[in-house]
């Protein structure tokens, strides 16, 4: 990463409380962009102003929220995001990783070997057959509220909060129409503001009983 592209990431993290990880941000970056060319993590044709706005700090624009939970879950992990962050941001939470792409799964491994997240833990699975214990589950860009619902639904009916990155309020009201027969309440809070033209959602979900 260049000067100015730091001082861009930066800009970006200190609002949040987050300026102090830097580094460890940008090396991250400089991960993914050398994976990327392998794997197509996520398109390679995004510059890395692009990446750093809609991609890192779309996810890190949520993160005060997680700062209760000291275990936290990422399902379908994929490229990272949120799960590497996390595990970044909070050295001192337990962050981890669900993921059943076995060439998914090497890259994360690879990438908490490479940036030394001892908290971080990969499960190489199925989202239904992950039993660990968590504090709260999260994902980004992965399934429908109600199939997240019901691929964790001992957990759901246990309490299990959820933190879900999310885009469009249209799109959110929709998916929780058609979540039918369960009682939960739920919270959307408006995130990322840098980002302009895309609405960002953290939604907040938890079974009412």
């Amino acid at each position: 990463m260049t000067n100015t592209q730091q001082e861009y990431l930066k800009s970006l993290l200190a609002p949040l409380g987050f300026a102090d990880k830097l580094k460890n941000f940008c090396d991250f970056l400089d991960f993914l962009a050398e994976k990327n060319q392998e794997l197509n993590v996520i398109s390679r044709k995004l510059p890395i102003e692009t990446i750093i706005l809609e991609h890192l700090y779309d996810c890190i624009g949520g993160f005060e929220y997680f700062k209760p939970f000291s275990v936290i879950t990422d399902l379908g992990s994929g490229g990272g995001f949120p799960g590497l962050l996390l595990g970044i941001a909070f050295p001192d939470k337990v962050v981890n990783l669900v993921e059943k792409s076995p060439k998914k799964t090497a890259y994360l491994n690879e990438a908490v070997k490479t940036l030394g997240l001892k908290n971080v833990r990969v499960h190489s699975c199925l989202v239904n057959d992950f039993h660990e214990k968590t504090d709260v589950f999260t994902c980004r860009a992965f399934k429908s509220t109600e199939q997240i619902i019901q691929m964790t639904m001992a957990y759901f009916k246990k309490g299990m909060p959820y933190l879900l990155f999310k885009g469009r309020k249209e799109t959110i009201d929709m998916e929780l129409s058609q979540i039918k027969g369960l009682k939960y309440i739920t919270k959307l809070e408006k995130i990322c503001p840098e980002i302009k033209d895309k609405e960002r959602y953290l939604l907040f979900l938890q079974n009412q009983n």
